[in-house]
């Protein structure tokens, strides 16, 4: 029986992963502005799902297990959806804040109080 080379590909995931989420936290650090910080993060938000949900899709397409790849990248593309509309940029403190409510309407930074959305 033929081993895949599962391992090269879980250790080239978790060198990139560890790439991409330390090179997002230096550059959105870097950001002086929420509003600069926020087009960062949905940026890095974006690549990051695209990266998680691509890896994935590969594992399955290897195990030959391709009913799962649609309600992967739906599931993917739905995460990414609520990351990117759930996390704000205080515009007082400059402080990321997350709604924990999908269907939020008026939200105030934990931080300092300040209204949000």
């Amino acid at each position: 029986m033929k081993e895949t080379p599962s391992f090269l590909f879980y250790a080239a995931y978790v060198v990139v992963l560890s790439i991409l989420a330390f090179g997002s936290w230096l550059h959105l650090r870097s950001r002086p502005t929420p509003q600069e910080k926020k087009k960062v993060h949905d940026r890095w938000a974006i690549i990051t799902g695209v990266f998680v949900t691509g890896f994935m899709c590969l594992i399955l397409g290897m195990w030959k297990s391709y009913f799962g790849i649609p309600l992967l990248l739906a599931g993917g593309l739905g995460i990414t959806f609520l990351n990117l509309r759930n996390t704000f940029y205080c515009t007082s403190c400059g402080k990321r804040s997350e709604s924990k409510d999908w269907f939020f309407k008026i939200f105030h930074c934990p931080h300092c109080g300040t209204q949000l959305k």
